[in-house]
C-alpha cells in the first residue's frame, strides 16, 4: 500500500501550520493591495509563509517516498507525479480559466497584454522564469496591476523541484543500509548550493532574480526534505528530557517566525544571506514540535480554525490573488476595510467549494476514473491553451507604453548584391530619463524593428529625474531619490562601453519641475525658485558634459504638461499633484535653454510644441491616456515625427566610414 499523509502522524497539527502560513501571506497581500497602514504594520513579513509553504512540501514530499520505498521496495515515479497532478492541476485549472474569462471582461489592458503567454508559461509551470525573463519585479508588485497569476511563482518552483526531488530520493534509497545518511548529504548539498547560489546571484542583497529562481530558493524544500530523512518514521522522541527541549524549542521558533512574518521587509539584505534558509530552518523546527503528542505546540496548531484554513489553503492562495485586485474597494465602492471583508469572504467561499466539489473528488477518484485521469486533465490543459491563444489583443490606445526590451533593440541589414552600395549603418540611439522617457523609447523600439534606420536602447528609469539626489513629492508620495537612480551613471558608462550609441535622447522633467528637497536640505523648493533653478541648470549641464565627454551627440526634448490621472490600481496617492501646476514644465524648458546656452554642440527638439499641436491637444486621452504617459499607438505616431531628426542628428555625428561601398571584385 502507498503511504499518504494520514500515515505521517499529527495531520490536525500541520494543517494548522499550513493555515497559519497562508493567512499570513493573504493578510500581506491585503494590507498591501488595499493600503490598510494597520494590517501593513503587522503583516509586512507575510511573504514568509511561502517560505513556510516550500519546507512544509520538501518535508511531507520526501516523508511520502521515503515511506513508499520502505514498504513496498521501491518509488513509483509514475505514482508520485500522477498524484501530485491530481492534487495540484485541477484547482490550478480553474483559476487560470476563469482568469482568462474575466481578464478581457474586468483586468486591465496590461493584464490582458501578457496574459497569453503567462498562462501558457503557467500551464507548463515555468512562470517563474517568465517573470524574471520579463524584468518584472516582484518588489514592485503593488504598483500598477500586476498580473492576475503573478502568484503561480511559487507554485512553479514547487513543481520544478518535484521532477528533482523524487529522482534524488529514489536513487538515494538504493544505497542499503547507508541509504538515509546518502540522501541526508544530498539534500544537504542542494541546500548549501541553493543557499550559496542566492548570495553569489544577489550579492547579499534582494533581486528579483534571486527571489523567483528555482535555483536560489530550492534551500528551502531540501531543508524540509533533510528533516523528513531524519524522522520519517521514528517522529516521536524519545526520552522526558528531548521531550522537554522540544516542548520548548518549538513555540520558540514559532513565536520567533510569527515576529518575522509581522516585521520583515520583503527587501531586508539578511534574508539573502542565508535567512531564508535559517527561517525555513525554524519552521523544520515547529514542524518536528507540531508531531509530538500532546505537547502545547501541537494543541495550539490543532485549533479547529487554523486546520481547517489549512485545510483549503491551495485554495485560498490560488483565489485570494485575482479576487483582492479585482474586487478592490474602488470597485465595490466601499472603504477599504469593507472592501477587505467581502475579499476575504469570497475567498474563502469559493476556496471551500473548490476543496469539497472539485480538489477532494479528483484526489480520491470519485470524480475522474480509470482513464479519465489522463484524458480529461489533457484535454483541459490543450482547452485551456487555446483559450490563452484567441484572447483579444489589447487596445493600444489605451495601453501605457510602459514596456520596453531591457536589451538594446538593434535592426537586422541584408547583405548587398555584389556591386550594390551598403546602406548606412542605423544611427544608435540610447534614451534617457523617466518613465516619460520610457514610454518615448517604446516608440523608438518599433521604428528600429521597422524601418532599420536607427538601433535603440531604452536606458530609462521609473521615477528618476534628471537632478541627482534628495526627495521629491512627485504623484503625492514623498520619495527618496532611489539606488537605481544614484546608480545610474555608472549604468550608463556601462550600457555605452557596450552599445556604443551615436545619440543620446533626454525626455522628461516631471520628477524635477515637482516638489523638491535637494541633498542636505531640509526644507521643500521647487523650480521657480532661484535657489532651485540655479541647482537644476547645474544638474542639466552635469549631464550634458557626462555624455558629449563620451563622444555622443546630445538631444533634449522640452518637457509637456503632466496631469497624472489617478488611479487606485497605480501607485499613487490622490491628487492634488504639484507636477501639474500651471506654468511649471513651461519654467523647466526656460531653464532647458539657458543651461543649454553654454552647451552649443547640444540639441533641443521641441517636444512640447508638437504635442500642443496634436489635434486633441498635449493631454489629449489618445496621445496620453493617463495624462503622463504615450500609449503603444500614440508613441509609435511620435515616433514618425522623432525618428527623423534623430537619424539626422545621428548622421552627422557618426565618424565617415574608409569606404561606402562593398562591392566585390569580378
Amino acid at each position: 500500500m502507498v503511504p499518504t499523509r494520514a500515515t505521517l502522524g499529527h495531520q490536525p497539527a500541520l494543517d494548522g501550520l499550513r493555515g497559519l502560513a497562508v493567512a499570513a501571506v493573504v493578510a500581506y497581500h491585503l494590507g498591501q493591495a488595499n493600503d490598510l497602514g494597520a494590517l501593513r504594520d503587522v503583516s509586512g513579513g507575510g511573504f514568509l509563509g511561502v517560505s513556510a509553504f516550500l519546507t512544509l512540501s520538501g518535508f511531507l514530499i520526501t516523508s511520502l517516498l521515503i515511506l513508499e520505498y520502505e514498504s513496498i521496495g521501491h518509488v513509483s515515479l509514475g505514482g508520485f507525479w500522477s498524484r501530485r497532478l491530481r492534487r495540484l492541476m485541477p484547482a490550478a485549472l480553474v483559476t487560470l480559466a476563469a482568469i482568462a474569462v474575466l481578464t478581457p471582461l474586468i483586468g486591465t489592458e496590461s493584464q490582458l497584454s501578457d496574459l497569453p503567454a503567462e498562462i501558457w508559461s503557467t500551464l507548463a509551470y515555468v512562470v517563474n522564469w517568465r517573470f524574471i525573463a520579463a524584468g518584472s519585479d516582484y518588489a514592485a508588485v503593488f504598483t500598477g496591476a500586476p498580473s492576475p497569476i503573478r502568484h503561480f511563482w511559487s507554485l512553479a518552483v514547487e513543481e520544478q523541484c518535484y521532477f528533482v526531488l523524487p529522482f534524488a530520493v529514489a536513487v538515494s534509497l538504493r544505497f542499503g543500509a547507508q541509504r538515509r545518511r546518502v540522501i541526508a548529504v544530498v539534500f544537504a548539498v542542494i541546500a548549501t548550493a541553493s543557499t550559496m547560489a542566492m548570495i553569489l546571484i544577489g550579492g547579499g542583497g534582494y533581486s528579483n532574480r534571486v527571489y523567483l529562481g528555482t535555483d536560489t530558493r530550492a534551500a528551502e524544500l531540501a531543508i524540509g526534505a533533510l528533516l523528513a530523512v531524519a524522522v520519517t518514521g521514528r517522529t516521536r522522541v524519545k526520552t522526558d528530557q528531548a521531550l522537554a527541549i522540544t516542548s520548548v524549542a518549538g513555540p520558540v521558533a514559532l513565536g520567533l517566525i510569527v515576529v518575522s512574518w509581522a516585521t520583515t521587509s520583503l527587501q531586508s539584505s539578511w534574508l539573502y544571506r542565508g535567512g531564508l534558509a535559517l527561517h525555513a530552518v525554524g519552521v523544520a523546527v515547529v514542524i518536528f514540535a507540531a508531531l509530538q503528542p500532546r505537547t502545547p505546540l501541537q494543541r495550539v496548531l490543532s485549533f479547529a480554525p487554523l486546520t481547517a484554513l489549512g485545510k483549503i489553503s491551495y485554495g485560498v492562495y490560488l483565489i485570494h490573488w485575482p479576487v483582492l485586485w479585482w474586487l478592490s474597494a474602488d470597485r465595490l465602492h466601499l472603504p477599504a476595510l469593507a472592501a477587505v471583508i467581502v475579499q476575504v469572504a469570497v475567498t474563502l467561499g469559493l476556496a471551500t467549494a473548490s476543496y469539497r466539489y472539485l480538489e477532494q473528488p479528483v484526489r480520491s477518484g470519485t470524480l475522474v476514473v480509470a482513464r479519465q485521469r489522463i484524458y480529461v486533465p489533457l484535454g483541459a490543459i490543450i482547452a485551456l491553451a487555446l483559450v490563452a491563444f484567441v484572447l483579444p489583443a489589447p487596445d493600444d490606445s489605451k495601453l501605457v507604453a510602459l514596456g520596453s526590451s531591457g536589451e538594446a533593440v538593434i535592426p537586422t541589414t541584408e547583405v548587398p548584391a555584389p556591386g550594390d552600395t551598403a546602406p548606412p549603418p542605423p544611427v544608435r540611439v540610447i534614451v534617457i530619463g523617466d518613465s516619460f522617457a520610457l514610454s518615448v523609447g517604446y516608440g523608438l523600439e518599433d521604428r528600429a524593428l521597422e524601418t532599420g534606420d536607427i538601433a535603440t536602447l531604452n536606458s530609462s528609469i521609473v521615477g528618476c529625474g534628471f537632478g541627482r539626489g534628495g526627495m521629491n513629492q512627485g504623484i503625492g508620495l514623498e520619495r527618496e531619490w532611489t539606488d537605481e537612480c544614484k546608480d545610474r551613471e555608472q549604468t550608463l558608462e556601462n550600457q555605452i562601453a557596450v552599445f556604443q550609441p551615436d545619440v543620446a535622447l533626454l525626455a522628461g522633467g516631471m520628477w524635477d519641475i515637482t516638489e523638491r528637497k535637494l541633498e542636505g536640505e531640509t526644507v521643500w523648493t521647487h523650480i521657480g525658485e532661484p535657489g532651485y533653478d540655479a541647482y537644476l541648470v547645474k544638474e542639466l549641464r552635469h549631464l550634458t558634459d557626462f555624455l558629449t565627454d563620451r563622444g555622443i551627440a546630445v538631444v533634449w526634448t522640452t518637457s509637456p504638461r503632466f496631469e497624472p490621472q489617478y488611479n487606485p490600481l497605480t501607485y499613487m496617492d490622490k491628487p492634488p499633484y504639484f507636477e501639474a501646476e500651471e506654468g511649471r514644465s513651461d519654467r523647466f524648458n526656460e531653464v532647458l535653454v539657458e543651461a543649454m546656452a553654454e552647451r552649443p554642440a547640444a540639441h533641443i527638439i521641441d517636444l512640447a510644441k508638437w504635442m500642443r499641436d496634436f489635434p486633441g491637444g498635449e493631454l489629449d486621452p489618445a496621445l496620453r491616456i493617463d495624462g503622463v504617459h504615450f500609449t503603444r499607438e500614440s508613441t509609435d505616431t511620435l515616433s514618425e515625427w522623432l525618428g527623423p531628426q534623430l537619424v539626422t542628428i545621428g548622421r552627422e555625428a557618426q565618424p565617415v566610414p574608409a569606404t561606402t561601398s562593398t562591392s566585390v571584385p569580378g
